[in-house]
């Protein structure tokens, strides 16, 4: 496993991708915290051993809130993404049952940890005297 800056164009998304609804819904937004905070969590992906291109495994969102920043910021550092890359799994059910499990594992937050977050924000940089 290494961590590596790939440029978008050498990077495919995956036809066995879990998540396959709603995939765009909020992706300006996503872009806007890329933009922003950066990139907080790299994607994954393999080089497919048969065309050497990269495949996305986990992060298929943050790789196309990319695309729609370097269309947006031609001139500026979207055109390369950071990426973890690991071994080409062997079979189709292993990519997609990693895919699964990227998609499924994350746990949303409860609405008191976000009060509680955002009363902090508001608490330091409400008061601009």
């Amino acid at each position: 496993m290494k961590l590596e800056n790939i440029p978008l164009d050498q990077i495919d998304t995956a036809k066995f991708n879990a998540r396959n609804h709603s995939i765009n819904v909020g992706i300006e937004e996503l872009a806007a915290n890329v933009k922003a905070l950066g990139l907080v969590q790299p994607i994954t992906v393999y080089q497919d051993s048969k065309d050497k291109r990269y495949v996305i495994l986990d992060g298929q969102r943050r790789y196309l809130a990319y695309h729609f920043l370097n269309e947006k910021y031609p001139n500026e550092v979207f055109d390369k993404i950071q990426t973890v890359v690991i071994p080409e799994p062997e079979t189709y059910e292993e990519k997609l049952a990693i895919s699964l499990a990227s998609n499924t594992e994350l746990l949303e937050m409860k609405r008191q940890d976000i009060v509680k977050v955002v009363n902090e924000f508001w608490d330091k940089y409400n008061n601009y005297k």
